[in-house]
C-alpha cells in the first residue's frame, strides 16, 4: 500500500524514473543507431498571420500559405483571436516551414483541423504530421488524412502548440495496451501507448512512447476509498527499446493521481495522491526480483509478456502488455467483402474499420 506523508519523494522519484528511461539508451558505442532526443523550439523567420474565430468558427491561413487552421463551430463559446507563426523546422526528418500556433495553450471543445499543403517535390506517401511538446520532442500524430489530388496532409487537435510536417516510417510504428496491477501500492491501472518508430539496425529498434494511463477506481487505503480527481493521464514521453541479442523489449509507464479519500468510518476527505510506477530496465526497486511469468515474444512487429516485480512483504508490482505493429490508414479487409477499410490505431492494439 502507499505509505501516507511521503508524496514529494514518490514524485521525485518517478519523475527521475521517466528521466532514466529517456537517457538509458544513450550510452553506448557512436556506430549503433541513437535514440531519440528533445529539439530546441524553433525561431520566428516573419511575423504572425492573425486572424479571429467565434462559436460560428472560421479559418486562418499562414502567410505563405502551407496551413490553414480550420476551427468548426461550437470549438470555442467566445471569440478568439489566432495566430499562425512560421518558423524554422526542428523536427527530426522535418519538411518545409514548421508553424507555431497561438494563443499559446489554447483548448478548444471540438477538434481543431490543421490542413498543411506540401509542396511538388515533397515525398507525400511518407509525410506525417508532428507536434513539439513542452519536453522538446516532436511527437507524431496518431493519424493523418492524406489527398494525393490537393497534396494536403491534414490532423485535427484540441490545443496549440508547434507544428510541422515530417517524414515518418510509420509503417515501424507499434500500438498496444498494458495493465500494471501493483499490491506494493494498492493501484491497478490500464493504459494504451503509441511507440513511434526513431531508429534502429538488424540489432537495435528505439521509439518514443506516449499514450494514457488510467487507474481503476475506486482506490483502497486501510479504512478508505480513495476517488482520483482525474482518472486518465498522459504516459510520457519515453523510449523503448527492442534488442535482438540478447532478445528484450525495454519500456516503463508512470501514472501519479490526485485523489480524494473518505473514511470508512465517517469524517471528512483528505486530499492525497496515488501512484503506479513500472519499468523492466531494473532501475527502480533494487531490493526486489523480476521475472517473466512466461516467455516473452519480442519481435519488431509484435511484443508481449507478463512480467513480475516481487518486493516480497512489499507486495508486487505485475504488468501486461501486448504492442503490435500498426499503421494507421493502411487497406485491410473486415468480412464485409462488398466495403473497403483501413487500420485504425486510436483504440490500442490495430483495428481493422470499415470505411
Amino acid at each position: 500500500m502507499i505509505v501516507f506523508g511521503h508524496m514529494l519523494r514518490t514524485r521525485l522519484l518517478a519523475r527521475a524514473i521517466t528521466v532514466a528511461l529517456l537517457v538509458s539508451a544513450a550510452c553506448g558505442p557512436d556506430n549503433v543507431p541513437t535514440p531519440p532526443a528533445p529539439q530546441a523550439p524553433g525561431s520566428p523567420t516573419g511575423d504572425p498571420t492573425r486572424g479571429a474565430v467565434g462559436a460560428v468558427g472560421g479559418s486562418v491561413t499562414a502567410r505563405g500559405g502551407g496551413l490553414v487552421v480550420a476551427v468548426p463551430a461550437g470549438a470555442t463559446a467566445s471569440p478568439v483571436e489566432l495566430s499562425i507563426t512560421e518558423i524554422t523546422n526542428t523536427a527530426p526528418n522535418g519538411v518545409g516551414t514548421a508553424y507555431r500556433l497561438g494563443p499559446e495553450g489554447a483548448r478548444f471543445s471540438a477538434p481543431v483541423a490543421l490542413i498543411f499543403r506540401a509542396d511538388p517535390d515533397a515525398p507525400f506517401s511518407n509525410l506525417t504530421i508532428a507536434t513539439q511538446d513542452p519536453t522538446g520532442y516532436w511527437v507524431r500524430v496518431s493519424s493523418v488524412r492524406r489527398d494525393p489530388i490537393a497534396r494536403t496532409v491534414i490532423a485535427t487537435t484540441t490545443h496549440f502548440s508547434d507544428w510541422a510536417l515530417v517524414v515518418a516510417p510509420s509503417d515501424r510504428d507499434l500500438s498496444g495496451v498494458f495493465r500494471i496491477a501493483s499490491t506494493r501500492d494498492g493501484v491497478v491501472a490500464n493504459g494504451q501507448s503509441r511507440f513511434f518508430y526513431e531508429d534502429g539496425d538488424a540489432s537495435s529498434n528505439y521509439y518514443l512512447q506516449y499514450g494514457r494511463i488510467t487507474v481503476e477506481t475506486p482506490i483502497s487505503r486501510p479504512g478508505a476509498t480513495c476517488e482520483p480527481a482525474v482518472a486518465t493521464k498522459d504516459v510520457g514521453p519515453n523510449i523503448g527499446e527492442i534488442h535482438s541479442d540478447p532478445s528484450r523489449f525495454i519500456w516503463g509507464a508512470t501514472g501519479i493521481w490526485d485523489v480524494a479519500c473518505t473514511p470508512t468510518a465517517g469524517g471528512p476527505q483528505t486530499q492525497d495522491f496515488a501512484s503506479i510506477v513500472f519499468e523492466n530496465l531494473g532501475i527502480n526497486y533494487p531490493r526486489c526480483t523480476r521475472r517473466y511469468l512466461a516467455p516473452p515474444l519480442v519481435q519488431t512487429d509484435e511484443v508481449q509478456a507478463s512480467y513480475r516485480i516481487d518486493c516480497g512483504a512489499e507486495g508486487t508490482i505485475d504488468a501486461d502488455w501486448h504492442f503490435q505493429r500498426c499503421v494507421p490508414g493502411e487497406p485491410c479487409q473486415t468480412a464485409n467483402t462488398c466495403k473497403t477499410a483501413a487500420i485504425n490505431c486510436d483504440s490500442g492494439l490495430p483495428l481493422c474499420v470499415e470505411n
